[in-house]
C-alpha cells in the first residue's frame, strides 16, 4: 500500500545491503515522511479513477528524443559507471 511504501522500501534496501552486497554499512538511513497516510488518496477520495492497466505507449522518436533501446542502454551505462546494483522507477498516472 502506498502509505507504507517508505517503510517497506527502507526494509528492502537494508536487506539487500546485508544479503546481496554483504555490507550493512551500505544500508540507507531513515526515510522520513511528513505524513502517515497517502496524501493522494486523501485528495482524490472516492472520485479517484481506477489505475490504468492498458499497455504503455511508445512515443514517436521525434518526441521521445531516444529510442526505448537507447534509453535502456543509457540507464545501464549510468548504473555501471556508478556501480549501482538496482534502480527504482516511478510513474505518474
Amino acid at each position: 500500500h502506498p502509505a507504507s511504501f517508505a517503510k517497506e522500501f527502507k526494509e528492502a534496501m537494508d536487506e539487500a545491503a546485508k544479503t546481496e552486497l554483504d555490507d550493512e554499512s551500505l544500508a540507507i538511513g531513515e526515510l522520513v515522511t511528513s505524513h502517515d497516510s497517502n496524501l493522494i488518496d486523501e485528495i482524490w477520495g472516492d472520485a479517484r479513477p481506477a489505475v490504468p492497466y492498458n499497455p504503455f505507449r511508445v512515443h514517436p522518436l521525434e518526441y521521445a528524443g531516444l529510442s526505448c533501446a537507447d534509453k535502456v542502454d543509457k540507464v545501464r551505462k549510468e548504473m555501471k559507471d556508478k556501480k549501482a546494483t538496482m534502480a527504482v522507477f516511478g510513474a505518474l498516472y
